[in-house]
């Protein structure tokens, strides 16, 4: 238990700390790569929840499914690539204290 995380009751920051940090994303054979600014330091309960759209123009959080979380700033969508279509995603930093951060426009 010592050695264990205090979570905060601060609400975790958007994901785009510093300017340049925006959720970056790349191809690896069929898998979609994400990569993002870790707010972990500052939140170390932070996670991250992955979501994705294959809708084309997504209006509403109801147009997104959640295909993994991570604790880590970078997921892996094993397979995405290989699909028909366009990928829209959004990254939330969730922490147990707080819960969900924000997701932009869909507040």
């Amino acid at each position: 238990g010592a050695d264990d995380p205090v979570c905060s009751a601060v609400p975790v920051p958007e994901i785009a700390v510093l300017p340049g940090q925006w959720v970056r994303v790349g191809k690896s054979g069929s898998d979609v790569v994400l990569s993002w600014g870790s707010a972990s330091s500052a939140h170390p309960c932070v996670l991250y929840r992955v979501y994705v759209s294959t809708v084309p123009l997504p209006s509403s959080k109801a147009d997104y499914t959640l295909p993994g979380v991570t604790g880590q700033p970078g997921f892996v969508h094993v397979g995405a690539a290989s699909g028909p279509g366009f990928l829209t995603y959004v990254v939330v930093g969730s922490e147990l204290a707080t819960g969900d951060g924000a997701w932009g426009h869909f507040e």
